[in-house]
């Protein structure tokens, strides 16, 4: 029993070692066993293989580092590959010694036999001189390169600027973008010498900036007004001026290089000068005490309500009590949710700055009784334009129904109305200027104008009236020459209606220029109880020159004041001839027929202005 089993135990073992060494043979061909390579015929790799991963160079089955011959001669191996990289100090690239430009792991050189070259090599770039395999750059054997080419100088090598002597900069040179002072071959910040003196630089150049909390321009220490760069100051020795100095608007007192603007030991400053007040400094105005102000002052454009010497926003007490000042002036209008007027809290129904209040305190929209009469607001402005109110939409002129043409187009009532009837007068409110009495030769215009204020309830005579107006050399913006007299420079003083109008809208805002108006829209304008004052020339018009401005004149006009019409012609006052309403006279004192008229009209513009 015991052999029988000893025999199966050797059968087992002898079975064991057998599938042992066949398995062994196979993995011996797949390559690597017991850390050595087997190529395919069961022996140690000497040659090229691919272990499976990459491939190497074999030599007694171990990726090989040394020298070694392949079919391409003999290289030097690292780890089975060819060797890029250096050995005892000699640079091999794909396993052969480099001999040209090789990327050593830290920049590229140019080698000569595996060693950085110093001397003459050619390149791609041509015969260049190497320093330890770089271009030189600098003074060699007496000689100086850049990029390897020989140089003549006036260039910068390694950051260092050589002269024509190809010697390191010392002095001014102009490196090709601009001039600059070198020390050593560097463009010098700090003190130098020149031929101006000494200087303080700053990478080339003349210093001007701080250096040490000390103010220099163009190298030296700055001793008048300079920009720092932020703003202008006076410097004295580099710093900014606190005391007296000269500049050349005088002596001023200086504080921190600005002049002075304020109080300082004891005295006001105002741009350095001492002031003896009622005068801004800094934004605050000082009175006649050099005190801040806090009462009415006149700043010298107007009278305003200080309080610590600023235009006072709030309540304030003056000599007529406690009032609500907005900058300086009793408030008007709305602050805090409350309205005032002339710094006195308003109940409303009032007008403020031209607004009209309502009795909410709002602005009016709508139809309101201002103490004068009834009108129609929009905006807190007497509507002109399209408004709506309970009767529906109507065309409005300052508040009221439209009677008259505006923009072309009739209206009665503030409803669009072409009906004129066939004749119309005014026989209310009218006065005729005597002539004699105000003896104004060419002053036509001038009592028509006083006439048709009158017949809108607006009383001021001729006399007055010139007074208001602007005295110009053109009749379109003022008075030109003298109405008393009888001629200016060969043809009649004159005023036109866009001089008179402005001032008329003072006296009468319902006046409106409507120079251009038709001789249908003028009788729509008077059967509305409208006068209308009207030029025409009995001449051909001629044209004066007022810098650059050309307007007619005419040596020939006339100015008369529109009351009504029939189907002949209009009625007029015509102070010429005074207040008479017969007086048969050349085209009747009181009556121009259209064909006598008409063409004056036309001639000279058609020149017009409706009271209204």
């Amino acid at each position: 029993m015991k052999k029988f089993l000893k025999a199966i135990f050797f059968s087992i073992m002898i079975f064991s070692l057998s599938t042992f060494t066949v398995k062994a043979k196979e993995e011996m061909k797949l390559g690597y066993h017991n850390g050595i390579f087997y190529d395919e015929n069961e022996k140690p790799a000497n040659w090229w293989y691919d272990d499976g991963e990459s491939w190497y160079f074999f030599k007694d089955g171990k990726k090989l580092t040394g020298e070694g011959t392949d079919s391409n001669g003999k290289h030097k191996f690292k780890n089975g590959k060819y060797l890029t990289g250096y050995l005892e100090n000699i640079f091999y690239e794909d396993g052969d010694l480099c001999n040209w430009w090789c990327d050593d792991g830290k920049d590229w050189f140019f080698f000569k036999d595996g060693k950085k070259l110093t001397g003459f090599a050619v390149d791609s770039n041509g015969k260049r001189y190497f320093a330890n395999g770089k271009y030189a750059n600098g003074i060699y054997d007496g000689k100086l390169y850049k990029d390897g080419a020989e140089s003549e100088g006036k260039v910068y090598v390694n950051g260092i600027f050589y002269d024509e002597n190809k010697r390191v900069a010392n002095w001014w040179y102009d490196d090709g973008e601009a001039w600059y002072f070198f020390k050593d071959g560097k463009k010098l910040t700090g003190e130098g010498t020149d031929a101006n003196g000494k200087h303080k630089f700053k990478n080339g150049k003349y210093l001007t900036g701080y250096l040490e909390n000390i103010f220099y321009e163009d190298g030296d220490l700055c001793n008048w007004w300079c920009d720092d760069g932020k703003d202008w100051f006076f410097f004295k020795d580099g710093k900014k001026l606190t005391g007296f100095a000269v500049d050349s608007n005088g002596k001023r007192y200086f504080v921190n290089g600005k002049y002075a603007n304020g109080i300082y030991d004891g005295k006001l400053y105002k741009d350095g000068v001492s002031s003896k007040g009622k005068v801004y400094v800094n934004g605050i105005f000082y009175d006649e005490n050099d005190n801040p102000a806090n009462w009415w002052c006149d700043d010298g454009e107007a009278w305003y309500f200080f309080k610590d010497g600023k235009k006072l926003t709030g309540e304030g007490t003056d000599a007529n009590g406690s009032h609500y000042f907005a900058n300086g002036k009793y408030a008007n209008g709305i602050y805090d949710g409350k309205l005032y007027k002339d710094g006195a809290e308003s109940e409303g129904k009032v007008y403020v700055n031209g607004i009209f209040y309502d009795e909410n305190k709002r602005v009016a929209n709508w139809w309101y009784d201002d103490g004068t009469d009834w009108f129609y607001f929009k905006d807190g402005k007497k509507l002109t334009g399209f408004g709506e109110d309970e009767n529906g939409s109507h065309y409005f002129a300052n508040g009221k129904y439209a009677n008259g043409v505006y923009n072309g187009t009739f209206y009665a009532d503030g409803k669009e109305d072409s009906t004129v009837p066939e004749s119309y007068m005014i026989y209310d409110n009218l006065y005729a200027y005597d002539f004699d009495k105000y003896t104004y030769y060419t002053g036509c215009w001038l009592l028509s104008a006083s006439s048709g204020l009158y017949s809108k309830g607006v009383e001021i005579d001729p006399d007055h009236l010139l007074a208001l107006l602007p005295k110009t050399a053109n009749p379109t913006t003022g008075v030109m020459g003298d109405p008393h007299l009888h001629g200016y420079m060969g043809v009649f003083p004159a005023a036109y209606p866009t001089a008179l109008v402005p001032t008329l809208k003072t006296l009468l805002p319902t006046v409106q220029n409507i120079t251009g108006f038709s001789i249908d829209a003028i009788k729509f304008e008077l059967s509305r109880g409208n006068t209308v004052q009207v030029w025409f020339s009995r001449v051909e018009p001629t044209t004066m020159e007022d810098g650059d401005e050309t307007f007619e004149v005419s040596r020939d006009y006339h100015s008369i004041l529109l009351r009504g019409y029939d189907e002949n012609g209009f009625y007029c006052l015509e102070s010429a001839y005074g207040n008479t309403t017969s007086s048969f006279v050349p085209y009747n004192s009181t009556h121009w027929r259209y064909d006598h008229f008409i063409d004056g009209y036309n001639r000279f513009g058609k020149k017009a202005i409706v009271y209204r």
